[in-house]
């Protein structure tokens, strides 16, 4: 039984690597038969694989015939976008009140150590700093809730630019520091909540911009 969740995992995690890296395209059609014999395994954890990745609106299943991926419009982007701009906005005012100077300096190490690169990369790699950063800084709201729900948001974004730029993405290298972030965290260390609020909405448009050019 551990062995096919384990198996099941392995697929999942093979099959959602793939729709992100752009070898699924919104016409393809993913078929059992074709999973099963691509990693050798039984039936059983490539249909619980493709499930959950139904059950997370990832994948439609089309009867008879196979799953197709969810089509994500730019009207979804931009909801998701102002639903983060929302749901941040108040967790950052929560953050400014909770957050201890020890947490402070904290985010801003974490930041400095996790969320920057030193070159050119792709924006791949721009785009996980930044979750990593908007995660970590929502945390100090100190509601898992809300936390989970953010790395839902961050999780359809990712797939979502997948789908609209990848041909484009992975051709393109930026340079992208971590001034912006810096910002906010001073703003908080000042204890200057609606200057906070405001870089963080800044940062948040963006990115969306260069993700969306």
């Amino acid at each position: 039984m551990a062995e096919s969740g384990s198996l099941k995992n392995k697929i999942y995690n093979a099959v959602l690597s793939d729709i992100l890296q752009g070898n699924y395209n919104q016409d393809t059609i993913i078929r059992e038969k074709r999973l099963i014999e691509k990693y050798e395994v039984s039936k059983s954890p490539v249909r619980d694989a493709l499930i959950e990745l139904c059950n997370e609106g990832i994948l439609r299943s089309i009867p008879r015939y196979g799953y197709e991926l969810v089509r994500i419009t730019e009207m979804d982007i931009k909801n998701i976008i102002e639903y983060r701009v929302i749901l941040e906005s108040q967790c950052v005012r929560t953050a400014v009140k909770k957050m201890l100077d020890t947490d402070i300096d904290e985010l801003e190490m974490y930041t400095r150590q996790n969320c920057t690169a030193a070159d050119e990369v792709d924006i791949w790699k721009h785009w996980n700093n930044n979750i990593r950063f908007h995660l970590r800084l929502n945390s100090y709201a100190q509601n898992r809730y809300i936390y989970d729900k953010l790395k839902d948001s961050m999780n359809i974004l990712t797939r979502a630019y997948a789908q609209f730029h990848w041909n484009r993405w992975h051709k393109t290298e930026f340079s992208m520091g971590i001034e912006e972030h810096l910002k906010i965290i001073k703003s908080i260390r000042e204890r200057d909540e609606e200057q906070a609020v405001l870089q963080l909405q800044e940062d948040i448009g963006l990115f969306s911009e260069i993700l969306t050019f």
